[in-house]
């Protein structure tokens, strides 16, 4: 039995990601893909335009044979944590013979002397690395500047998201040393950042502008009538019965609970105790909380040459969240696995994990504690388990606040949400 691993968003899920399911099965051979998802927020630091229900129904029917959450955490982190936690979990379920993803540069041998200088870390890249930061330089820029001083090559590819990504999942391959197999699937279509909805393969950002877009004025009905083509069919069925009681939701639909977060906050030092946020953005935001129009604008208002746009919302993300900095190996790895959905002819592989993984996998959640305590996990790495099961928890019950707020339908708490099954 051959098994395929993918780490994935499907923010929504469209033509491209069913055509990358497909060429794993046929590049290969595997039996049964994996899928391990973002739950309610995403690497980008936003919310998912829909919720991870309807995110792994239509992966289901998109191809996947079984979709796992990864911890928001690591869901809601840079490329770097985001690869670590995805190809922690895979390796942890000790079935995966392979790990897909997708990249623009086909041939991987490009980037294994990057990977293996990441996975090591020897001390005259780390002192190359720490003089960029003292320059100013923002963390990519700075690693980046590194690399290439350190390896005197042309690495200009790996400036590329999806190549960034692909750096990060061999270094988290090296660094677990895991048996795993790295295999790339040449990206076609639109560019990861492409607004556009153009040819067969439009990008997750095209069909999410075409999505908010059309709802202006809640016209819901209309939403998702400009995405065929580039969705497939059973995910635009989907998406239309999903509008029907519900709509999208962006990142300004947080708004005010960021600025009631950060109206909270009695210094900047509060403020560094969060994932992800050193004292000079510490004190960004903390001098700037009460000028606060909208959490984009906020967004915008706080970013600086050295921090991204998009390191900026994980940041505030975090802090809304409550997602303190981690403490404790045991925290920098998922310490379980909790599905979302699986199809019926799939239950040879969840067999397959139960018997081989050494990580906890979580099927109810009002159970899940009882699960964990009764692992054999280490009393740490149970700790660690419970926290990162609390701050999942609650950050889909943040989203699913939100959600039936602004479309006036009732609350749905997590213990209450079933398995999606196909």
């Amino acid at each position: 039995m051959k098994t395929a691993g993918i780490i994935a968003e499907y923010n929504p899920f469209h033509n491209g990601h069913a055509y990358q399911i497909e060429e794993v099965r046929q590049q290969t051979g595997a039996d049964y893909v994996i899928v391990i998802m973002s739950g309610d927020f995403v690497q980008r630091g936003e919310p998912a335009i829909v919720d991870k229900y309807l995110r792994t129904r239509m992966a289901l029917e998109g191809g996947a044979d079984i979709v796992l959450e990864l911890p928001v955490l690591f869901a809601c982190a840079g490329a770097e944590y985001f690869a670590r936690g995805g190809v922690s979990i895979l390796n942890s379920l000790g079935c995966v013979d392979t790990l897909c993803f997708g990249t623009e540069q086909k041939d991987l041998s490009d980037f294994e002397p990057a990977a293996d200088l990441l996975a090591e870390e020897p001390p005259a890249y780390r002192q190359c690395l720490a003089s960029y930061l003292r320059e100013g330089m923002g963390y990519p820029a700075a690693r980046s500047a590194a690399l290439s001083d350190c390896l005197d090559t042309d690495i200009s590819f790996l400036r590329k998201p999806n190549n960034i990504l692909a750096l990060e999942y061999l270094c988290a391959l090296k660094r677990l040393d895991s048996s795993i197999t790295p295999v790339s699937i040449q990206r076609v279509g639109s560019g990861y950042h492409d607004h556009r909805l153009t040819g067969q393969f439009a990008s997750a950002t095209a069909i999410r502008n075409s999505l908010f877009e059309r709802n202006t004025g809640f016209q819901k009905s209309l939403a998702s009538d400009a995405l065929h083509g580039y969705m497939p069919e059973s995910a635009i069925v989907l998406l239309k019965k999903h509008f029907d009681a519900y709509g999208p939701l962006c990142i300004q639909n947080f708004s005010s609970i960021l600025q009631y977060r950060l109206l909270t906050i009695q210094s900047p030092e509060e403020l560094s105790s969060y994932f992800d946020i050193d004292s000079f953005l510490a004190n960004r935001i903390f001098q700037n909380r009460f000028a606060f129009p909208s959490f984009s604008d906020f967004t915008e208002l706080i970013t600086s040459k050295n921090k991204t746009r998009g390191h900026i919302q994980r940041a505030l993300f975090h802090i809304l969240l409550n997602l303190p900095e981690p403490e404790g190996t045991a925290m920098f790895f998922p310490q379980y696995t909790r599905i979302l959905g699986m199809k019926r002819e799939s239950s040879g592989i969840l067999k397959c994990m139960k018997n081989s993984s050494s990580i906890p996998i979580l099927t109810k959640m009002a159970d899940a504690f009882k699960v964990i305590d009764a692992s054999t996990l280490s009393e740490g790495q149970k700790k660690a388990a419970c926290c990162q099961l609390q701050q999942t928890t609650l950050s889909s019950h943040v989203y699913e606040s939100v959600l039936s707020q602004k479309y006036n339908t009732i609350f749905r708490h997590e213990n209450t949400r079933q398995i999606v099954i196909l």
